[in-house]
């Protein structure tokens, strides 16, 4: 320790105030590098724990549940400054996404299936066994808390998108009547 009580690594007082003329100008590209030193090898466990929680992928919730922990996480950061650190996190929103509307698209699959066999059109239909109303009550119940959910996890400008098409399977039946 100098005889002014600032350490020499650096440049804080005893009372942990900084004195940001004893700190060297670090430009970008050293900052950068001493970032990837430090948090490439937490970065490398940290993409090994995701990739084993994506496979098998999770049911929709928790997908979009990870997605909006992942966006706010890259405003924290971008706020933050951390630049190294926005592309590894808009790589994990890439990742998310395209999971996420496979679990949905099978959900509208399941409903399409549904909507058929009460139609009397797939095989249940064939063998004369048709929806009971017990299941329909329970798949509406069900549907209608993920769709609160997905709601609430929802930001108002991407609602239109991730609405789109399971609100054009929802109108469908009215569609083909008019």
């Amino acid at each position: 320790m100098s005889d002014s009580g600032r350490t020499a690594r650096t440049g804080t007082s005893r009372r942990g105030t900084q004195d940001l003329s004893s700190l060297p100008t670090i430009n970008l590209k050293e900052a950068e590098r001493i970032f990837h030193e430090i948090y490439d090898p937490a970065l490398e466990y940290i993409t090994t724990f995701f990739q084993s929680i994506l496979y098998p992928p999770p049911s929709a919730l928790p997908l979009l549940t990870m997605i909006r922990l992942n966006e706010h996480i890259l405003r924290i950061s971008q706020q933050r400054g951390t630049i190294p650190l926005e592309g590894y996190l808009q790589g994990q929103k890439m990742a998310l996404w395209p999971l996420y509307r496979k679990e949905m698209d099978n959900h509208v699959d399941s409903l399409k299936r549904l909507a058929d066999e009460a139609e009397g059109k797939g095989l249940s239909g064939f063998m004369s066994r048709g929806v009971r109303d017990q299941v329909v009550r329970a798949v509406v119940s069900r549907y209608a808390s993920i769709f609160t959910s997905v709601t609430v996890l929802s930001e108002e400008a991407e609602e239109a998108m991730i609405f789109s098409r399971y609100l054009l399977l929802l109108c469908r039946p009215f569609l083909e009547t008019g």
